[in-house]
């Protein structure tokens, strides 16, 4: 573990590619959706921080929003 609070470049590129995968059909939060289909046990086995839900929330809702 790298013991950082803030996302990976590897984590924000997989977030930015399900972003652009699911353009225009993301819940709200979208890492409940990431849980559901894996995407967010690939984040976790990269770099699991005990605020990892809400950074990949919050950069989620950025990237969808843009």
């Amino acid at each position: 573990m790298l013991g950082m609070r803030k996302l990976t470049a590897s984590q924000k590129a997989i977030i930015r590619r399900w972003i652009k995968m699911h353009k225009g059909n993301v819940s709200y939060p979208p890492v409940d959706q990431m849980i559901d289909d894996g995407t967010y046990d690939k984040l976790e086995s990269i770099n699991d921080t005990e605020i990892l839900y809400q950074e990949v929330n919050r950069f989620a809702m950025d990237e969808d929003m843009k």
